[in-house]
């Protein structure tokens, strides 16, 4: 019996390798766009609901082939068959029908023929029949499928917190980078769970949704980032003092604190990380921007002299391309720009989630 069973047949002559970097959001605004998602159902939510009642794990798969040695895959989704004392039902390739009440929704990489990796999440109940003293705990899981070979767990590990363990939404994250496999889950930011070695490839391969037997996964994006678009955050090391002194001795008009003014967003697209105030720190193509306050998710993972972003002349004058760095720690979706008006109006344009965000240019750091 199969273990994995594909949703989107795909014709794989017709795709290019992807060897130029590429950073691939998607979700409902723009029709899961490079993914075999569009095909299913989407909800009032903008939410694509996978069934799965099938007795092996299904796989939605993007359509990317990816050659890079380092990328990373990340979904946001939630398993709506997980709830405590219920079992759902799947059917057997011969049709019989049967229940199970542990269901499993996560995503595969390194996709080649015979060969794939999955990060699954699943939930139990240290006590599923005492409402007192049970505890609700998620539990990950990476499989290695090799076909007739059977099936490898790589690494297993138990979560108390951090995780929506009720219906809600998680976000599922692996980042390989050559033979290592790094895992990282999280409900309102990735936290790193563990690596794990999971060999290298010698050919390009995908990424996918994976849906487990009798699981109903509802998406809410899938977020893909390869080669040189796996940014990598860095501390600038500098404080308010630090700053306020290079400012003083600056020359350049459009260096400067800025501080949050007012926005103009699509509450189902994205939704406002904080009311920021950021430095703008010239560099040798543009500017970095530096975060110093006003977090208000994952405010514990945002600190002062973090990269919040940059900023990137174009030839147009005060307009830039702009890599953003979200609340969760992921870069914002590609053809994001900036631009600055009147030397103090610095505005963070978002297409693909129909957004704006303005900024001012303030004299001090609050």
């Amino acid at each position: 019996m199969n273990v994995l069973r594909y949703i989107a047949i795909l014709i794989l002559a017709c795709l290019p390798l992807l060897a130029a970097a590429l950073t691939r959001y998607s979700a409902a605004y723009n029709g899961f766009a490079g993914t075999s998602l569009g095909r299913f159902c989407v909800d009032g939510n903008g939410l694509v609901e996978v069934a799965n009642e099938a007795d092996t794990t299904a796989l939605v798969p993007d359509t990317a082939l990816i050659s890079q040695r380092h990328y990373r895959y990340m979904a946001r989704m939630s398993n709506s068959h997980n709830r405590v004392g219920r079992s759902y039902r799947y059917y057997t390739a011969d049709g019989d029908r049967h229940s199970r009440s542990d269901t499993w929704v996560g995503i595969a990489v390194n996709m080649t023929d015979g060969d794939t990796t999955m990060v699954m999440l699943g939930e139990e109940d240290t006590a599923p029949y005492d409402d007192i003293r049970g505890e609700r705990r998620g539990i990950v899981k990476v499989l290695r499928h090799r076909g007739r070979l059977g099936v490898d767990t790589l690494a297993t590990w138990t979560l108390m917190e951090g995780l929506d363990l009720r219906g809600g939404f998680n976000a599922i994250a692996a980042d390989v980078n050559d033979s290592v496999l790094t895992v990282m889950v999280g409900d309102r930011r990735l936290r790193v769970v563990g690596s794990v070695c999971i060999g290298s490839r010698h050919r390009a391969a995908r990424v996918a949704v994976a849906v487990g037997s009798a699981a109903m996964a509802r998406l809410e994006r899938t977020v893909l980032f390869t080669g040189d678009d796996v940014v990598i955050e860095r501390d600038t090391g500098m404080d308010a003092t630090s700053l306020e002194r290079y400012f003083a001795g600056s020359h350049d008009a459009l260096e400067g604190f800025y501080t949050y003014l007012d926005r103009d967003m699509n509450e189902r697209h994205a939704r406002l990380g904080g009311k920021y105030t950021v430095a703008l720190i010239r560099s040798d193509d543009g500017y970095i921007i530096i975060y110093v306050d006003g977090a208000q998710i994952c405010p514990g993972e945002w600190y002062m002299g973090r990269v919040k972003g940059y900023l990137k002349r174009t030839s147009f004058t005060a307009n830039f391309n702009l890599t953003w760095i979200d609340a969760l720690g992921a870069p914002a979706p590609e053809e994001s720009f900036a631009t600055i008006e009147g030397g103090s109006i610095l505005s963070l344009h978002f297409p693909l989630l129909n957004s704006v965000i303005r900024l001012h240019k303030t004299s001090v750091a609050p």
